[in-house]
């Protein structure tokens, strides 16, 4: 009786874990692995049913064994109960894949929202990038994930040693704080970014989470200020020379090594334009790095070649001229190779004009091309007039004080000829009155004298000095 209980149990035990089994194949989606097992299970059921029923029937010859069968519902116990963990743990790996999915998805759908490039870099390789990527490197998602797509190409080449530097880093299992590179597009733009990247695991592997905010703009804005607050320093600095200084050399002397000092350009100088013939544009003032550029290159304000570049025109049309790019301005062409050979990259030439006169030109040369934005331009400009009005009031200065010395001399020689006309006179009225007194003295004696002799001497010494005084008046006259 106890043998039937325990084959009942075993066989309702065999059937649970075949039904069991069944369920698993919704759980892991493996229908041919579990439908083979439930049928064992089944087949198990089937032998010990038989065995069940004839034992009910009274037709087995022999009686089966109660610990054997004893065994056999324990191991039927167990294999219910192993399908059932199985079973939740199978049912919690998929409800983990399945929360892993939505927040992949989660992911995605952020990461595809996101105005930030974000990527994943797997062995080298990029397998998976946003809509940020493709809008703002250029490249469609199929290139990112080709096997032949190297992500170095997206790094400048003097950033790709850091880069390399922290995946290496990644690849080692550490980590790395932000920083910042710069990027080339597929039309090889060059963008800045701020590069953050984390280790992650994805689809079951390492790799590498990055996010690459673009601050280009922000960087440029930087830039901008940092231009803005060096030109307000080196107006500011020119300011206090255009006070200081007393003469014009020194001004224009010390005018460009401001420039180069405090504004941070590579060479200053300016050129003054003579109205000789050939219209020339004589350097007067000098600053930076200039490596005998002046004396190589030749230039004049008239309308020729050579004095159609900036420093010509700036003077013939009394406009600032900006060279952005010296590489390829064709208004450069005459003195490329000497400003390449010196590292110029950029130029503005600025006309010095004061009271409608055109006096030469400023010139500032910059390491990097497209270096003078608006805002520079202007301070520059400031400079430029304030420069000029300098040189007038120092030329101004300079012709009061030569008019005050040749007034003074003039004065001193006034003088002179004063002190000489009254010593004339003296002596002219001494010259004067001496023959007078000897005349009226011989006259006075020979009115007393008796003796015709003496009064005959007298009278003639009379007649000469008279003579003398004659002759006196004869030369003044």
């Amino acid at each position: 009786m106890v043998v039937r209980y325990i084959l009942a149990v075993s066989v309702l035990l065999q059937f649970t874990a075949a039904f069991l089994a069944l369920k698993l194949i919704r759980v892991t989606g493996k229908r041919a692995a579990w439908i083979l097992i439930a049928a064992a299970i089944l087949l198990m059921a089937v032998r010990r049913s038989i065995t069940l029923y004839r034992l009910a029937s009274g037709h087995v010859l022999l009686q089966p064994d109660p610990t054997a069968e004893l065994v056999a519902l324990v191991i039927s116990v167990l294999m219910v109960a192993g399908i059932a963990k199985i079973s939740s743990l199978f049912l919690s790996i998929k409800q983990s894949e399945e929360a892993l999915r939505e927040s992949e998805e989660k992911f995605r759908g952020l990461a595809e929202k996101s105005p930030n490039m974000i990527f994943i870099n797997m062995k080298g390789r990029i397998v998976y990038a946003n809509e940020a990527c493709q809008e703002i490197l250029g490249y469609r998602r199929e290139e990112f994930y080709s096997p032949d797509f190297n992500f170095l190409s997206l790094i400048a080449p003097e950033c790709a040693d850091l880069v390399k530097a922290n995946f290496e880093r990644h690849a080692k299992g550490r980590e790395v704080p932000p920083v910042e590179y710069t990027l080339i597009t597929k039309e090889g733009k060059r963008i800045v970014g701020l590069h953050t990247t984390k280790l992650i695991r994805y689809e079951g592997e390492s790799a590498v989470l990055g996010i690459i905010a673009d601050i280009t703009e922000r960087k440029r804005a930087e830039e901008e200020l940092r231009r803005v607050n060096r030109g307000l320093k080196m107006l500011s600095a020119f300011n206090q020379t255009l006070v200081r200084t007393m003469d014009e050399p020194s001004l224009l002397r010390n005018t460009c090594r401001v420039i180069v000092e405090v504004g941070g350009y590579r060479f200053a100088w300016i050129g003054f334009a003579e109205s000789d013939e050939e219209k020339t544009v004589r350097p007067v003032a000098q600053a930076g790095y200039e490596k005998g550029y002046l004396d190589t290159v030749h230039i004049v304000w008239s309308d020729t070649e050579q004095g159609r570049g900036p420093t010509g025109t700036a003077i013939r049309t009394g406009k600032s001229i900006v060279c952005k790019k010296m590489l390829t301005d064709p208004r450069y062409s005459p003195w490329r190779s000497e400003a390449s050979e010196r590292g110029y990259a950029s130029s503005i030439a600025l006309p010095l004009i004061a009271r409608d006169q055109t006096l030469g030109a400023l010139n500032v040369y910059a390491r990097e091309p497209d270096a003078f934005d608006s805002e520079e331009v202007k301070l520059l400009v400031e400079l430029a007039d304030d420069l000029a009005y300098g040189i007038m009031a120092l030329r101004t200065r300079a012709e009061h004080e030569r008019s005050e010395k040749a007034l003074k001399t003039a004065w001193q020689e006034l003088k002179s000829l004063d002190e000489l006309k009254s010593n004339i006179i003296t002596n002219v009225g001494h010259e004067l009155r001496t023959p007078l007194t000897i005349a009226n003295s011989a006259l006075e004696l020979a009115s007393d004298e008796e003796d015709p002799k003496e009064k005959n001497m007298l009278l003639k010494m009379a007649e000469n000095a008279l003579s003398r005084q004659n002759i006196v008046v004869e030369n003044l006259i």
